[in-house]
């Protein structure tokens, strides 16, 4: 891009400019998706975890009405 905007080549300098946008586009549909995906892992494990914590508080329910 620099040399086809220094010898004002239009064309060139053009070209260039439309292969970087369009790159740039492309490097941050990737890091959109990527930090996506992380994030669902990450809400998948908390309801996880939610529901084991459910569990857990049942059975120790269950045990305090057993011993009472």
């Amino acid at each position: 891009m620099l040399a086809g905007i220094q010898t004002l080549d239009v064309g060139k300098g053009m070209q260039a400019g439309i292969a970087i946008v369009i790159l740039a586009i492309v490097i941050d549909r990737v890091s959109q998706g990527y930090g996506q995906e992380r994030r669902a892992r990450r809400v998948a494990a908390a309801q996880r975890n939610a529901r084991v914590q459910a569990r857990r508080q049942k059975r120790v329910q269950a045990m305090v009405r057993d011993i009472g």
